[in-house]
């Protein structure tokens, strides 16, 4: 009768635990509202099988609260705990008897060893298996049976004896099966709430993909389209779906064919092949596709499709601007030359082919020496290996076999190339025939020996015969008509460099802006469909045709220097120093410190006294802008009796081994990576204080900064 009563007990109260369920879905336990009802809900079964219990005498009752609280505590947390224990204790204590304290203290238990178990196991992570629900209610029951004698002398072993046994075997199996059902929906709530956010996840990809996405069934038919879809291909959902997949497919492609073989081969396909809009025309387009089960086990097939039209076409724009550019560098003048790391020639242009009359491969590596004079070669190797283990520009001449078997004399300019990153990747070279200078040069000295020699005899003779000095003023007109007729040669010959120089300036920046502008927009317009690499590459592609702008600007200026008209006249160099450094701290928001002697009055060209100071400035500026407090100074100083003109720096400086190479054209001291630069700066500053009369020179030690001197002769 025992067993019977205490089943009837704990069976109601494992019914109307499935209530809790139902709540669950209109107010969620993780909310305080629904912790609280679900405590509401726990008190009231707790209650309502007091109501019902097994009477063992006055205030000694039996039932199933202790399941109640015990799992209202596991599955929902102290704040619905707090209320079932609340309105249970509400109840039982004004009941009063011999088990008041027993069944005061059996409530509290039970709600404590609830709440370890939750705080332990947290089951709204992972619900609690069959053992954890047997393990917490034998602990709940061992404790209840051990309460027992708390009761009056007498009741508590008869009690004991009567219900020990009982409650030890029923009550734990009561507490699997009510927490089974309570663990059985917790399961099912987190799946669907995952399910939900799954569902709700691929929905939003779904939707807000800029590539077109479609779900598909083998046999082409297309049962879903995302909005991205419908803009590529111009269609609504709708009319993709009855389209299918031969409405967006273009048949005249014959790699649709291989990738639905391959598809159906290894299960899916990723390449590029050719779609048709709505409006007949094609466009390339990469696609990624797949074949899966869906959740009902039906055969799928998906497509990632993304119109790769713009990207393709500045790829081409790209690579035809790049075939120009190597077109215009293989019809020009300039024999240009690449090595690697190495050291070895990797590249000639079809300029230097022409002119040896030799293949590439007969080039390549240490080939093109073999049309190096072999009077020239060693030092020509000698100047190369020495610049290139210390990373410097260098400027040489030696001759070099002509196709026609000939020696011509080549000025060859080699620079260091790095990639964009900074790293060293060779040597680029620049070469020209200056086989005619050559023969200049040679012809003047020839005629500059021959005057000599023409001055010593009739130096020599005119102790003896005034007829011939006449004869040598005779002479020194011959000798100066065929100078004068030289030097318009060489002034021919100098207009014509500047014509060069000009063409070649002109015809290169024109593509080297489209290669910049090309590579701006595929940056800026495709750059979430490039990988890091393609990036990079074309960063590297900007770069150069940027450094060989500035390279031609350059150039060009250093020519324009030595042909301009030249005019003296007198000005303050304070006042153009001033202006200079001021436009500086503007554009380069330097912190440097500059100190600018007042009233430095010259007498000289200014607008080519203008371009020195720009260089010289823009010298310091670049090379104090690693120092912690900057500062220039510009100013006089007297030297021996004169009177010289400095700019001066606590910047970076340079070991005075080196300063025989500073005025160098292409001469760089310091890495392009650290300080950049062309290497023309204080070479077109050199050629304009020589224009003035004047001499320049530098001082300096390493770290300490540097000056530069230089005086304006008469």
């Amino acid at each position: 009768m025992v067993y019977l009563d205490l089943i009837l007990n704990l069976s109601l109260l494992v019914a109307l635990s499935v209530v809790s369920g139902f709540l669950d879905k209109r107010f969620p336990r993780e909310t305080r509202t629904g912790a609280l009802l679900q405590g509401a809900l726990f008190g009231a079964v707790a209650v309502l099988g007091m109501l019902r219990p097994l009477f063992m005498g006055p205030g000694l009752i039996f039932d199933g609260r202790t399941v109640m609280l015990s799992l209202c505590a596991l599955f929902f947390g102290p704040w619905a705990t707090l209320v079932a224990c609340v309105m249970t204790l509400a109840y039982r204590v004004p009941l009063g008897g011999a088990g008041l304290v027993m069944g005061v203290s059996t409530i509290l238990s039970s709600s404590a060893i609830g709440l370890a178990a939750y705080y332990r196991c947290k089951p709204s992570i992972q619900p609690p298996s069959t053992a954890l629900l047997f393990g917490m209610g034998l602990i709940v029951h061992a404790v209840m049976v051990s309460l027992m004698f708390t009761l009056p002398a007498g009741v508590d072993f008869v009690t004991f004896k009567r219900l020990g046994l009982p409650i030890l075997l029923l009550y734990p199996l009561a507490t699997i099966l009510a927490g089974t059902i309570l663990s059985d929906h917790l399961s099912t709530t987190q799946a669907a709430a995952v399910l939900g956010k799954s569902e709700e996840r691929y929905r939003l990809l779904f939707d807000a993909s800029l590539d077109a996405i479609l779900l598909t069934a083998p046999d082409g038919r297309i049962l879903a389209a995302n909005p991205a879809a419908c803009s590529i291909f111009g269609r609504s959902e709708e009319e993709i779906k009855t389209v299918g997949r031969m409405g967006i497919m273009d048949n005249t492609d014959p790699r649709w064919a291989k990738a639905l073989e391959e598809r159906t081969r290894t299960g899916k396909f990723a390449g590029e092949l050719t779609f048709l809009r709505h409006d007949g025309s094609k466009f390339s387009g990469e696609i990624s596709t797949a074949i899966f089960q869906d959740q009902d086990n039906q055969i799928r097939t998906g497509m990632i499709i993304r119109d790769i039209t713009d990207r393709k076409r500045k790829e081409q724009a790209l690579l035809e601007k790049e075939v120009q550019y190597r077109n215009l560098a293989n019809t020009g003048l300039a024999l240009i030359w690449t090595s690697g790391t190495d050291k070895l020639c990797t590249y000639f242009n079809e300029p230097w082919l022409k002119f040896t009359g030799r293949t590439l491969e007969q080039e390549l590596g240490n080939g093109w020496t073999e049309g190096v004079h072999r009077d020239d070669l060693e030092r020509c190797v000698d100047i190369y290996v020495s610049a290139f283990d210390q990373r410097k520009s260098f400027d040489m001449e030696y001759r070099l076999r002509h196709e026609s078997g000939q020696y011509r004399w080549i000025r060859d300019l080699g620079t260091p190339n790095y990639s964009g990153s900074g790293e060293f990747v060779g040597y680029i070279g620049h070469c020209f025939d200056i086989t005619e200078a050559k023969i200049a040069q040679e012809e003047i000295r020839k005629l500059n020996d021959e005057l000599e020699r023409k001055i010593a005899d009739q130096t020599r003779d005119l102790r003896d015969n005034q007829t011939a000095l006449l004869n040598l003023v005779d002479d020194l007109n011959e000798n100066a008509q065929n100078l004068t007729v030289i030097n318009q040669s060489l002034e021919e010959v100098n207009r014509e460099l500047a014509a060069f120089s000009y063409s070649v300036s002109h015809d290169l920046r024109a593509p080297l802006r489209s290669i910049d502008g090309f590579g701006n927009a595929l940056l800026e317009d495709c750059a979430n469909q490039l990988s890091d690499e393609g990036k990079d590459y074309l960063n590297r592609i900007r770069r150069a045709a940027q450094n060989m702008g500035r390279l031609i600007d350059d150039m060009l200026n250093l020519s324009r220097v030595t042909q301009s008209e030249f005019h003296r006249q007198d000005f303050d160099l304070s006042d153009m120093v001033r202006h200079i450094a001021g436009e500086e701290r503007v554009n380069s928001q330097s912190r440097a410190v500059v100190d600018i002697q007042n009233s430095v009055l010259v007498n000289a060209d200014q607008r080519l006294m203008h371009i020195a100071m720009i260089n010289l400035l823009g010298n310091a500026w670049k090379f104090t802008g690693k120092s912690e407090h900057p500062h220039i100074a510009f100013g006089t100083d007297v030297q021996n009796g004169e009177t010289v003109i400095f700019v001066r720096d606590n910047g970076v400086g340079f070991d005075m081994a080196y300063a025989g190479k500073l005025f160098g054209t292409f001469q760089r001291l310091h890495r392009t990576d650290e300080f950049p630069g062309t290497g023309v700066g204080l070479a077109t500053v050199q050629r304009i204080i020589k224009r003035h009369g004047g001499r320049i020179w530098a001082e300096s030690t390493p770290d300490k900064g540097a000056t530069f001197y230089f005086t304006l002769g008469a």
